[in-house]
């Protein structure tokens, strides 16, 4: 809707103006009218072309194409392909192709009746030419005008009336040479030295969107080129597509989209098809999701890499190297692309990244369905439950206090809610030489409660007992009796790992 405002806004401005004056904006305003103006000025000296493309006579075939093209403009995505000012935005960013569909413009105003693509097919020129005709001074001929087109025939004496126009189109062309320049310098580099061959992403994949992507996306977007260019990582291009053209999509081989971004790109499109949501963490806005190809993974091949790259970049840690081999984690995975940006398999990275029909917005979940969800997740046959930024990041499986010792040697308690099914003295020391956030459980021990204060661990149970039995109940469980004694968590794990290798070698 914000788009179509846009518009209603620009016709409030535009209609009375062309009531009074003609086609002002088609003229001296509109980038492609005023460059096919310039192309009948510069290349039909002394031949009154101007005057004659606004004020030949309506033909029948053009007035039914003219009511297609409305009809198509305001329902149909084609309305984003065909605006006057997206096709210049895609002219200054797609060069070639966008040069190459500019110049079929300029090619037909050269040689047809005037501007062609003004007064047939742009909806803007057909509504102000409609204005224009019925206002204060119509843009028309005499009624005994039969095209014969004596007005087209050279007259002496002829005023150049666009030499004024040549300082804006050389700076025009300078600007869009200078932009192919940039484009044509661009390179990949790993580490900043040596060159590497650019990435390419499939093409079967859906193309992913920039960040605040709005669900009518495809109708909102001109095509302006803007996003692409202030991005500060360089990774929103031009989609090259028939059914896109010109809309921006992300392009990994040369970076990818940091969450601490501002999102310029968001915050400069001027019709709202890209927007900053507001009470909306970066983190939380996933774009789409990354798909790990195992058939070209390094890990994979005959001569194994034991390669980390994916694991090591990825900003959210939805990815990690279980069995050997990458897993991601979808629910985590926010679409940023480091993943396939720091992939060294060539020439289609091993993980690459397809984008969401529509972007989806995953704020964490408040404590208590946090603590619900970790609840529920004990109660189905879970050992060790690990949540971290309202979000569950481990879940751990395991007899006794195995998977705690796992946890700690991993990192993972550092900031965590941990829940787990027994917290002794044992559990407890583990969890405070962890540095965890919160320790939850069904059973606890008396001695746990003052080891995890003494650490600013808050220790909240449903039952306290004096110890922990072992299996048999005939008495404290290994664990317990290993740390009996000892009030230095430190100390305690020590004796725990102790006793957990006699156990094992058993």
């Amino acid at each position: 809707m914000k788009y179509y405002a846009f518009i209603l806004a620009s016709w409030i401005l535009w209609l009375p103006i062309t009531f009074w004056a003609g086609r002002v904006f088609c003229r001296y305003v509109c980038p492609l009218g005023l460059s096919q103006s310039l192309v009948g000025a510069l290349f039909r000296r002394g031949k009154n072309v101007r005057r004659v493309c606004t004020r030949m006579p309506r033909s029948k075939a053009r007035t039914i194409v003219n009511i297609a093209i409305l009809v198509a403009y305001f329902t149909l995505p084609i309305g984003a392909l065909i605006h006057p000012w997206g096709i210049f935005g895609r002219v200054l960013v797609l060069f070639v192709p966008g040069i190459i569909f500019f110049a079929a413009i300029l090619v037909l105003s050269l040689f047809g009746k005037g501007r062609i693509w003004c007064n047939w097919i742009c909806p803007l020129g057909v509504i102000f030419d409609l204005v224009a005709r019925i206002g204060w001074r119509p843009d028309s001929i005499g009624k005994g005008c039969s095209s014969c087109r004596a007005c087209f025939a050279e007259k002496e004496n002829a005023k150049d009336t666009c030499a004024s126009c040549g300082v804006s189109r050389r700076e025009t062309l300078s600007s869009v040479a200078a932009l192919a320049a940039v484009h044509a310098a661009e390179k990949t580099v790993d580490g900043g030295f040596a060159s590497v061959s650019r990435a390419t992403h499939p093409s079967s994949l859906r193309p992913l969107l920039p960040p605040g992507a709005a669900d009518d996306f495809s109708l909102k977007c001109v095509g302006c080129g803007i996003c692409t260019r202030v991005c500060p990582e360089k990774v929103i291009k031009p989609s090259t597509s028939l059914s896109s053209f010109g809309h921006p999509r992300m392009d990994f081989s040369l970076g990818f989209c940091r969450l601490a971004c501002p999102q310029k790109c968001a915050r400069e499109c001027p019709v709202g098809a890209l927007s900053v949501l507001k009470g909306v963490n970066r983190r939380d806005i996933h774009m789409g999701r990354a798909i790990w190809k195992k058939a070209t993974c390094l890990r994979t091949q005959k001569d194994f890499v034991d390669c980390t790259a994916c694991v090591r970049k990825c900003p959210v840690d939805a990815i990690k190297i279980v069995s050997g081999f990458p897993v991601v984690d979808h629910a985590l995975c926010v679409g940023c692309g480091a993943c396939e940006h720091v992939c060294p398999v060539r020439p289609e990275p091993a993980i690459v990244v397809e984008g969401f029909e529509r972007q989806r917005v995953v704020t964490p979940v408040g404590k208590g369905d946090l603590l619900a969800e970790m609840r529920r997740r004990i109660d189905e046959g879970a050992t060790l439950v690990l949540s971290r930024k309202g979000e569950i990041f481990s879940v751990r499986n395991g007899r006794g206090i195995g998977p705690l010792i796992e946890a700690l040697e991993a990192g993972e308690l550092a900031g965590s809610i941990v829940m787990d099914r027994v917290i002794g003295r044992a559990a407890a020391a583990i969890c405070a030489m962890g540095r965890a956030a919160e320790v939850h459980t069904s059973l606890a021990a008396e001695g746990a409660e003052k080891i995890l204060s003494s650490f600013g661990i808050k220790l909240q149970a449903q039952l306290v007992v004096p110890g922990i039995l072992n299996r048999q109940k005939e008495g404290l469980c290994p664990m317990e009796r290993a740390v009996k004694g000892l009030d230095d968590p430190a100390a305690m794990v020590i004796e725990i790992k102790k006793t957990l290798e006699r156990i094992k070698n058993k």
